[in-house]
């Protein structure tokens, strides 16, 4: 046991306390003289560590309320942000709370989704919806595929590229629908604006007359490594030949916080955070750089936020949560 410890066990009233209580602050004395270092060199390790547990403690929230959540937005940008070789599995969810007289009644959402790079300009992904109606039981909705490409990544200011994804009916309360459109993103890796509009056209049983257009965009900044915010507004006009007032449209904004972080690969093979401190002999260097350029470390990111309805046709609010990991 620490010395500490044998001090407060052994406190006696009179001299027995004033000279255990000596002891007790000597012992405090010297385990802050030869700890404190220790503690301070580690703090940056126990920080990083204690970030990605919260992190993985977020997707694990947001796969809980899978179950609470009707075919829903689940409120997820399309980007232009990735790499050849990579693959993304992503959980996207969204519980929405008070519904005003025209808007839905929808509890949320959950889309899994699995995404793998082809090449740096060229994303393809399947994905499931599985949702809750109002007052049905639980259900698979749909399944589907999508596929990004991207014309140009950012550089010099700005990025463009394409969306488009289609969806299938696994229930018979479903319907069919097919959306394209595209991907603009304006700024630098730090800050940035992109832009997500898009037609949808729904076919087959269940159908819905007219093409829909959707959007969505975001406003980021990064205000350190790994943690940035933002603020991200969504909406719909049904049949835009034909469409319905601005009280029966969908329309919602609001902020929302991005975490994410990396871990490096150690020299032997083992994986520790980025950040830690690996000693490489000047011989060693050149096979690890090259290591490093080919193969990106594996990386958990997470997003969370409250989106705020604008109209009468959009519930008060929606939580948005999506988790993921990239390796």
């Amino acid at each position: 046991m620490h010395p500490i410890g044998n001090s407060c066990r052994k406190i006696r009233a009179g001299r027995v306390l004033t000279r255990r209580l000596s002891l007790t602050g000597k012992a405090c004395l010297r385990y802050s003289v030869e700890c404190y270092p220790a503690i301070q060199r580690d703090t940056p390790m126990l920080f990083h560590r204690l970030s990605i547990l919260l992190a993985l403690m977020a997707f694990g929230v947001a796969v809980t309320l899978a179950p609470l959540a009707v075919r829903a937005d689940t409120f997820d940008l399309k980007t232009l942000d990735f790499e050849k070789g990579r693959t993304y599995l992503e959980v996207n969810t969204s519980y929405f709370r008070g519904f005003p007289m025209n808007s839905e009644r929808l509890r949320g959402s959950i889309d899994p989704t699995a995404n793998y790079a082809i090449t740096d300009n060229w994303l393809a992904a399947i994905k499931a919806t599985t949702n809750k109606p109002f007052d049905e039981d639980f259900r698979v909705s749909t399944v589907g595929m999508e596929h990004t490409v991207a014309l140009r990544k950012l550089e010099g200011g700005y990025a463009i590229g394409l969306y488009g994804g289609i969806n299938a009916a696994m229930h018979r309360a479903e319907t069919n629908d097919f959306a394209f459109g595209p991907i603009v993103t304006f700024g630098t890796e730090t800050t940035s604006l992109t832009l997500n509009p898009a037609l949808d056209k729904t076919f087959g049983q269940n159908r819905v007359d007219g093409i829909a257009f959707t959007y969505g965009w975001q406003a980021k900044h990064e205000l350190q490594k790994g943690f940035a915010i933002g603020l991200e507004g969504y909406g719909t006009i049904q049949n835009v030949g034909a469409a319905p007032t601005l009280n029966e449209q969908p329309h919602r904004i609001g902020p929302v916080i991005y975490l994410e972080r990396e871990f490096s690969r150690g020299a032997a093979g083992s994986s520790g955070l980025k950040g830690s401190s690996i000693k490489d002999t000047k011989s060693s260097a050149p096979a690890v750089n090259a290591a490093a350029s080919m193969a990106a470390p594996p990386k958990v990111y997470m997003e969370a936020g409250v989106l705020f309805g604008l109209t009468e046709g959009t519930q008060d609010m929606v939580f948005k949560f999506k988790g993921g990991v990239e390796f």
